[in-house]
């Protein structure tokens, strides 16, 4: 039973949350068919797990304004991963001093059947202290349904100080993740080594999932000196163990094997080249998918800020490389459709009656290229030309404001995929690569972007699908 204080901060976050709805809604920036709340602020997917038919999605949630502050978790669940149902707030922090915020974490169903959450809980010293000290991780349980959670009286179950040798105290420590090897449960905990410049992964071993043993550090991310770790997921994937990391710069990955309790692997990729794509969680469903998702930090003009990515399927292919593609539900939105085929030598001489048309739209592009070039499209609003493309010679990709080059190019094919929402961009590159941005075009109400295919000095041929998308609706409020 959830405890009546708990009851009274739920329903006064959720009215709060309601109040922004109508300011929310009439933002034009505002995404169609990404996941958000229907107002205020969200940021980290938290327990994404796939539960009786369900997928179930927690989040970083604010539901007082659309701005980072008094962390709660937000709660939706979905049979498609495409439409959702927005539930009531599932944590809210105790209250100071000893809880004032309830961070990122994962969901698990324990041997008994119990929908178990583990979270990291942060009281006011941990605040004060830009939570570089005294987090602990917590444990919140509920009944089938999923609706009230209740925090264990075992709380907590791992205190930065407690739960290691003594003299040794992590930095940074937060966002739980558990997976399952054998007969044992293990936890990944981001964060940083006292006396060490580099991020670390760090990991828990439990037969019951209350009473866990330090392992020691599961691996280290020597890319960015002087940054900690967060959000670390670690799961098993065709074979091979797969560890994402979002180090304060872009996620990465990295593909290797569990062996005495640390991932065998030197190598790191980059998972989405934008700074504005962090913070993962995954599902694995009764397809047999495992599923990524992340935070967009999207931020419209009012009433909202932050929406979920789509989710991508993740997998290996015969030679252990990581491939990455949208998930097939999201075809049930497309709408009205066109196809073009170009010779990319005329392709400069089209017409700008040749645009597309749409704000909310995805398209898919093939290219065969015989010679090094310039491709990809001009995105036009009232004011200016935005540019998604390729420099094939200089293996430079370009998305709006942002540029990277490809970490796995090919010399004479190239493949896109671009969903564009608004004011949230992602693209898929060749399903190996993913480049996540956001735009505020500028637009009169009753004005759309033209999406215009262009070339520079590229002979080949290219094939063009573009369908318009459907909205999910997610201004509608559910359960409460």
């Amino acid at each position: 039973m959830m405890r009546p204080d708990h009851v009274r901060k739920i329903n006064k976050a959720t009215n709060a949350m309601h109040n922004q709805v109508a300011i929310a809604v009439k933002d034009p920036f505002r995404p169609q068919y990404h996941f958000l709340p229907p107002a205020s602020w969200m940021n980290d997917p938290n327990g994404t797990i796939f539960y009786r038919g369900e997928y179930h999605l927690f989040y970083q949630h604010n539901p007082y304004q659309p701005a980072w502050g008094k962390m709660q978790w937000g709660h939706a669940k979905s049979t498609d991963l495409v439409h959702w149902d927005h539930l009531p707030i599932a944590l809210v922090p105790d209250g100071f001093p000893g809880e004032v915020q309830c961070w990122s974490g994962c969901c698990v169903i324990a041997p008994d059947g119990t929908p178990t959450i583990f979270y990291t809980s942060m009281n006011a010293p941990a605040l004060l202290t830009h939570a570089e000290r005294f987090s602990q991780q917590w444990i919140a349980t509920s009944d089938t349904g999923m609706l009230a959670w209740e925090k264990s009286a075992r709380n907590p179950i791992l205190h930065d100080r407690k739960s290691h040798p003594a003299g040794f105290i992590p930095r940074q420590w937060r966002d739980p993740y558990i997976f399952r090897e054998g007969d044992d449960w293990y936890m990944v905990l981001g964060g940083r080594e006292p006396a060490e410049a580099y991020g670390c992964v760090f990991l828990y071993r439990s037969h019951d999932l209350y009473n866990w043993d330090y392992r020691g550090v599961l691996s280290t991310y020597r890319v960015a000196p002087r940054k900690s770790i967060e959000c670390a997921n670690y799961f098993p994937l065709d074979g091979k163990y797969v560890l994402l990391v979002s180090p304060y710069t872009q996620v990465s990955f990295s593909i290797g094997d569990f062996v005495n309790d640390q991932h065998s692997a030197q190598d790191w990729y980059v998972f989405d080249h934008s700074l504005q794509y962090y913070a993962t969680n995954t599902y694995q469903d009764d397809h047999g998918r495992t599923i990524v998702v992340g935070w967009i930090r999207a931020n419209g003009s009012s009433g909202w800020a932050g929406c979920l990515s789509l989710p991508r399927v993740v997998r290996l292919d015969m030679d252990n490389c990581l491939r990455i593609e949208p998930i097939k539900e999201l075809e049930v939105l497309r709408t009205a459709h066109r196809h073009a085929e170009y010779d990319l030598d005329l392709l400069s001489e089209q017409k700008m009656g040749d645009a597309f048309v749409g704000n909310c739209v995805e398209i898919q592009a093939q290219y065969d290229l015989q010679n090094a070039g310039v491709v990809g499209f001009k995105l036009i609003d009232d004011q200016q030309i935005h540019l998604i493309s390729y420099d094939v010679h200089k293996n430079i990709f370009q998305a709006v404001n942002e540029i990277a080059a490809l970490q796995f190019p090919q010399e004479q094919r190239l493949s896109l995929r671009i969903f564009i929402d608004r004011s949230v961009f992602e693209i898929f590159i060749n399903g190996r690569e993913t480049f996540s941005t956001t735009i505020y075009p500028e637009l009169a109400d009753d004005h759309q972007l033209k999406i215009v295919p262009f070339v520079e000095n590229v002979n080949g041929h290219a094939s063009l699908d573009f369908w318009n998308m459907r909205s999910i609706n997610l201004d509608r409020l559910g359960a409460t």
